[in-house]
């Protein structure tokens, strides 16, 4: 079952469960329209750069590298398995638990997270508002499924961490017959 939560410093808090179908269709397309408006900003960067360059063919994948790094931010992030539990260990430093949004299916963890820019960052060139935030974007196939519902998650002191109860077999399983 999909969760979604923005995260408390410092607490444990339980990741909300949709309740109805409404909301968690809300909440993609909220997400797609996130998603597609930060690929129309990496789009237009990594076109300036071709255009700085005097519509030089043959760069396109590097500028769109070069755009990309403008807008996301790379994320060091940790998955660590135990026999009960799969646990996510995200650093995010300079983030406030407000800008954090964690979604969670049962086989796929979804951290998103925006942090707009300081007005004491200053540079010899203007930076548009776009420009001068940061956008986190980590995706992750889980290795096996989750019990969503019972996730948690802590921030604090930069650092994110999930926890992801592994969803048990069923245990009734039928037995053919036995053998002596």
């Amino acid at each position: 079952m999909p969760s979604q939560t923005a995260l408390q410093s410092g607490t444990k808090t339980q990741l909300a469960r949709a309740e109805n179908g409404s909301e968690l269709i809300v909440e993609t397309e909220k997400l797609f329209d996130r998603m597609n408006e930060l690929y129309r900003r990496i789009e237009s960067r990594a076109y300036e750069f071709f255009e700085e360059r005097g519509y030089e063919i043959g760069h396109d994948t590097e500028d769109w590298f070069r755009a990309e790094s403008e807008f996301l931010l790379q994320i060091p992030v940790e998955i660590r398995e135990s026999d009960t539990t799969i646990m996510a260990l995200a650093e995010m430093p300079g983030f406030d638990e407000k800008e954090i949004t964690v979604n969670l299916k049962t086989h796929h963890l979804l951290i998103t997270a925006r942090m707009e820019g300081s007005a004491e960052d200053k540079s010899d060139e203007p930076v548009s508002r776009e420009q001068n935030s940061k956008v986190v974007f980590y995706s992750f196939t889980l290795p096996c499924a989750v019990e969503a519902d019972r996730a948690k998650a802590i921030f604090k002191d930069g650092l994110l961490e999930i926890s992801m109860p592994k969803r048990v077999a069923d245990e009734a399983k039928a037995v053919e017959g036995k053998i002596e």
